[in-house]
């Protein structure tokens, strides 16, 4: 089927069945590109678009050590590219929510995991609750201990015996230097539950590897909400990411009640922390760069990131129309295409968007699908 001349209703017929669609004149588009950057300060591509008015921390490349808001605990070393080196066998690279003075100094009114869970953080509404973490890593010796990974975590504080472990409460994601990865769920410290151990990439040995960790909140089934956790590796040092790993905590593992009141011993870790870690165990020379920690929204929007056409195909194996794009030319998508609230896909005069057999496109209320005159939308039925 062509549409050109009855492009008016078929915008009527995907109002009615998948939701409002909104018509935008060429010159509003820019209005609603609302979502804005699709890459971070260094360049890295973002999964998840950035809060607005949310915390954001980069790290200083030039040196990091007279950063407030970053301790190394440890000694870091300047490479000759800029990147940094740090050689000892256990590393916590903390990144604080406000600064370090202001955090040591601000005590911590509860730990109780209900409490926590009703407000939303632990120390400061600016807590790292919903984050994506970013980082540049490469592996150049390892003792060969059997916990030998990269792990970046959140949603808690210091992780000691003081106050039964309470502030040790975190959400993290495990690189394995053999190429796996994990999700684990540290309740309070030391009480840990871990999902399913998978193999993502080949050994990490030798190469610049790109790793992801982002966790946020969604609407829960056993909880009001639960964690979606997920992994994305740029396994080639070439900025393309690929999520490797998701799991969701809909109530899973232990230990809440170590910390009660708690609404039940397995409920999700929800709250924000003031503490963001950089992790690495048993990796006594490792490099890394351009480390990063974003907040992001509770069940946030994918960002979309344009190929040469366009369109962005690397998510779920879907194309994710999140901002306002317009066809560079002609092209025919083989999976299904969503557009999301305040973004507009608009096909302008000399190019087709193709819609292949089997699949279909999606307009959230909000969205909007424009046909300048001389463009063209195929569906193949």
């Amino acid at each position: 089927m062509k549409i050109t001349n009855f492009l008016i209703i078929f915008i009527v017929i995907l109002s009615v069945i998948l939701g409002s669609v909104n018509l935008v004149h060429a010159t509003d588009l820019e209005k609603n590109n609302l979502i804005g950057q699709t890459s971070d300060v260094f360049g890295i591509k973002k999964i998840y678009e950035t809060k607005f008015g949310g915390n954001e921390w980069y790290m200083n490349m030039v040196n990091p050590t007279i950063d407030p808001r970053f301790d190394p605990r440890g000694v870091i070393i300047p490479n000759p590219d800029g990147s940094w080196k740090i050689q000892q066998g256990q590393v916590r690279m903390v990144v604080y929510s406000t600064e370090k003075g202001t955090y040591e100094n601000t005590p911590i009114p509860t730990y109780s995991r209900t409490q926590l869970a009703d407000q939303g953080y632990m120390q400061f509404s600016s807590d790292w609750r919903n984050f994506e973490m970013t980082g540049y890593v490469k592996l150049n010796e390892t003792d060969g201990g059997a916990d030998d990974q990269f792990t970046w975590y959140g949603r808690g504080g210091t992780h000691n015996d003081l106050n039964n472990g309470c502030e040790g409460s975190s959400t993290k994601g495990a690189l394995h230097f053999d190429g796996r990865t994990q999700i684990e769920k540290e309740s309070w410290h030391v009480k840990y539950d871990f999902s399913e151990n998978k193999q993502s990439i080949p050994p990490l040995l030798g190469n610049w590897i790109g790793f992801k960790f982002i966790v946020f909140n969604q609407p829960g089934i056993n909880f009001d909400q639960q964690v979606r956790h997920e992994i994305w590796i740029d396994a080639s040092n070439t900025n393309h990411w690929i999520k490797v790993h998701s799991f969701t905590d809909d109530g899973f593992g232990s230990g809440a009640n170590n910390c009660g009141p708690a609404f039940a011993d397995n409920m999700p870790i929800t709250w924000g922390g003031p503490l963001a870690t950089f992790r690495a165990d048993n990796a006594i020379d490792f490099d890394f760069r351009y480390l990063s920690v974003r907040e992001i929204q509770n069940n946030p929007i994918p960002v979309a990131d344009l190929d040469s056409d366009g369109i962005y195909d690397a998510i779920d194996n879907q194309n994710i129309i999140a901002t306002s794009i317009t066809l560079n030319d002609s092209h025919a998508v083989t999976s299904d295409i969503t557009i999301h609230n305040g973004a507009v896909l608009t096909i302008p005069a000399g190019t087709t968007l193709t819609i292949t057999s089997g699949n279909n496109i999606t307009i959230k209320s909000g969205g909007g699908l424009l046909i300048e005159s001389g463009g063209t939308l195929i569906v193949i039925s």
